[in-house]
């Protein structure tokens, strides 16, 4: 005489579950340009920052990793290079992205130079205080 209301429950219980299961929407990239030096930005885990930042691949120059924790923000692939005007020699826009690892607050810093010289200074510089939570 219960169990039809037994088996209401069940189902009920496991529709509930089924629902709390589904994936979440993944979370909005935060996007950054050079404008934003010096400045702090909060990341949830499992978030992407995207760094948009004035690059000409001609010179031999690139941003880098200079510095920062890579168990709270680590660089995901290789930049992505963005040509600017068609002519030959022209710059353009370098974009890096970095996903939030765990939680922390770490200084990010890459440095514009030319890969083939690793103990040359950075002719440019791009710090961000990153938050993750």
């Amino acid at each position: 005489m219960h169990h039809p209301q037994r088996l209401v429950f069940v189902i009920v219980l496991l529709l509930s579950l089924a629902a709390c299961a589904q994936p979440q929407p993944p979370l909005p990239e935060v996007q950054l340009t050079e404008d934003a030096v010096g400045q702090t930005v909060d990341l949830a885990v499992g978030q992407v920052l995207a760094l948009t930042l004035p690059s000409n691949p001609s010179t031999g120059y690139a941003w880098q990793f200079i510095a920062g924790d890579e168990a709270i923000i680590a660089q995901q692939g290789e930049a992505e290079y963005v040509q600017g005007a068609s002519m030959p020699g022209a710059g353009g826009m370098e974009i890096l992205r970095f996903t939030a690892q765990g939680a922390g607050t770490t200084m990010l810093t890459l440095g514009y130079k030319r890969p083939f010289e690793p103990d040359a200074m950075p002719v440019q510089s791009f710090t961000v205080e990153v938050v993750v939570r």
